[in-house]
Order: structure tokens, then sequence, then C-alpha cells
């Protein structure tokens, strides 16, 4: 994600786009001028800009180009620095953590979100699609769902299924909503089998459709916090969700762990370094990572364990550098239960 912020508000800046002439009319017009149909193409430079026109009835071009020239220096700023991860510079540089989380938030537009025919109206993709969007890699929240339906199916849940997310959108929870009681056989609501703890905040949910992507944009920008930041800063319901997600783990028998690096900062929030008892781990490592790999051992050399103990506790699936291991395949693999025959 950073590289693609890198590139876009560099270019968003420097570029001469037909927002920018000076306009003197009514502010639902200015506003409209970031039309889905073109504001998604350069979601960044909509949400700057719309920065700048919510809620003026005129706008002047000069200040408008003092807005670029700001998302400019952010750009700049973001290229000249080291860091491989937008959390990593917001925690750094505080001064640009307002810009840089609308940036977040556009990213999310580009990847999320397509125009209606005429370009005036916004809706999400589709997320409950069989196949992702490659056509070969299967949807493994469908998988996730057959097997909580198979587990679930001989009586009610006694204890949902917990799932600490450090994803900020809530394609997650729109999915399962719209798809987890979608059979003859009769199933609750998804949240009475599922709960979802975001312990870096919720953009919130994805609606079937939007007047105002780019307000709606802005607000979710407001709801991402990163790992680093001041915890003085955080709105009580991070806060409460971080402490859920760290009594989640302390309670846990049985951690699976899908597309998380094991980063030191999400292991100490969620409490991992803290366990003093063993618990079984069983992990996700894509492409073999190394890094990974140490990650957990770091963790486990804590319970000092006996070789042949660790063997019990411990489980991974890997793919390779050249033969990768996607989520869903790795949920097929077994990996996270029996599946559904």
């Amino acid at each position: 994600m950073i590289d693609i912020i890198r590139k876009a508000t560099t270019e968003t800046a420097q570029q001469k786009d037909s927002w920018g002439e000076t306009y003197n009319g009514p502010s639902n017009w200015g506003t409209g001028l970031l039309r889905p149909q073109e504001g998604l193409k350069n979601p960044i430079g909509a949400i700057v800009n719309y920065q700048y026109l919510a809620g003026r009835d005129q706008y002047d071009r000069n200040e408008l180009r003092a807005k670029r020239t700001e998302a400019f220096e952010f750009g700049k700023t973001l290229a000249n620095q080291t860091s491989d991860t937008i959390d990593d510079f917001i925690s750094l540089n505080p001064a640009f953590s307002i810009i840089a989380k609308r940036c977040i938030a556009a990213v999310f537009a580009g990847k999320m979100f397509e125009s209606d025919e005429h370009g005036q109206r916004v809706c999400p993709k589709d997320f409950g699609k069989r196949m992702c969007a490659d056509g070969k890699t299967r949807n493994w929240i469908h998988l996730l769902i057959n097997i909580a339906r198979h587990h679930y199916r001989a009586a009610p849940p006694k204890n949902r299924v917990r799932i600490i997310t450090f994803n900020y959108d809530g394609i997650l929870e729109r999915v399962l909503a719209k798809q987890f009681s979608n059979v003859e056989e009769k199933f609750g609501d998804y949240s009475d089998y599922f709960e979802i703890v975001h312990p870096h905040g919720c953009c919130g949910d994805v609606l079937d459709e939007y007047d105002n992507i780019w307000k709606a944009l802005t607000a979710w920008a407001d709801n991402i916090w990163v790992v680093n930041e001041p915890s003085v800063s955080l709105p009580a319901n991070v806060v409460e969700a971080r402490d859920r997600a760290k009594q989640l783990v302390a309670q846990a028998k049985h951690i699976y762990a899908a597309g998380f690096s094991f980063s030191r900062p999400n292991c100490k929030l969620l409490g991992l370094y803290d366990r003093t008892s063993p618990v079984k781990v069983t992990y996700h490592n894509f492409d073999n990572d190394i890094g990974i790999d140490l990650a957990v051992e770091s963790i486990v050399d804590r319970w000092a364990l006996r070789p042949s103990e660790r063997a019990r506790y411990v489980r991974k699936g890997a793919g390779s550098e050249g033969r990768p291991l996607p989520i869903a395949e790795w949920i097929r693999a077994g990996f996270l239960g029996e599946m559904p025959g």
C-alpha cells in the first residue's frame, strides 16, 4: 500500500487535472466535480480535493493548488524516507497522520468500489463471488463459512468463532452478512456465530450504495489507528477492541493465524509475549518467509517446550517464493479444520 500511495500522491500534486479550475456555484455541484467515474480513476487526488471543496459555495484555484501542494509535500516526504509500511510512516511522522489516513481510505476506494453506468453513484464491488478477481483463487471467506456451518450444523454454537483482524475495512462482515445464512437450512445471523474484533479500528459497514463516497471515505479515515500511535490519542472503541483482542488471546486454546506477519508491535499488542502457558499455534506462511518463522519461534521459545512438544503445539502451512500459498488453499488443505464432505 505504501508504494501505491507514494506514486499517487506525487502524480496528484504534479498533474493539472480538470478539478482545479475556478468554479463559482452551489456547494453540492462543487463536490460534484468529483464524480465517482472520474474520481475512482484517481481516488487520492479526489479525496485531497474533497477536503477543500466540502461545504464551500465557491473555491479559489490558488487555494486548491495549495491543498495539492500539501499532498505533494506529503508524497515527497514519503518518497524520501525508508518506511516499508504506511503504519510505520505515520508513527514516525505524526504531522502527516491525517492526510496519510485519507490516502489509505482512498486506496480502499480504488479497490473496493465502482461507479454506475452514469458515473454518478458508487457501489461496492461483489466480494461475495465464488472466485477472486484472478478467476483462479477461491474466495477464502466462502471456505470459512463452509467450515463454520459444518461445525455448527449438529448443534447451536457454544462459543463463537473469534476473529481478530488488522484490516480496517468491513469486507469480511459484509460477505458474512450476505452469505452465511442464505441457505435453506436455518442459521441465525452471522454475529451469532462470529465475533470480529478490529484492534486498529474499523472503517464501518460497507453500504450497498453511496451518494457521496468522498464524505464516507473521510469518515473511514478518521477510524484508522495504526499500532504505534500514542495510546492517549486512541478513541474508546479502539481501546476496548485492543483489550478484547488481548483477552481472547490470553483465553485461547488454539490460535490460527492467516495473513499475519507476527510483527513485534502487533504481537505485543495481542499479549502473545505475555503468555506463560503454551497454546497451539497453526499459522499460514504465504511464501515461506523466514522472518515469520523466526517470529513464531520467538513466541514459542518463551514456553520452554521440549522438541517433541513443539511439534504438538506448532503447525505451519507454507508456500514458497516461486509458488506461494493463498489463504484459500491453506484452508482447503485442512489447517483451519475439517471441510464439509
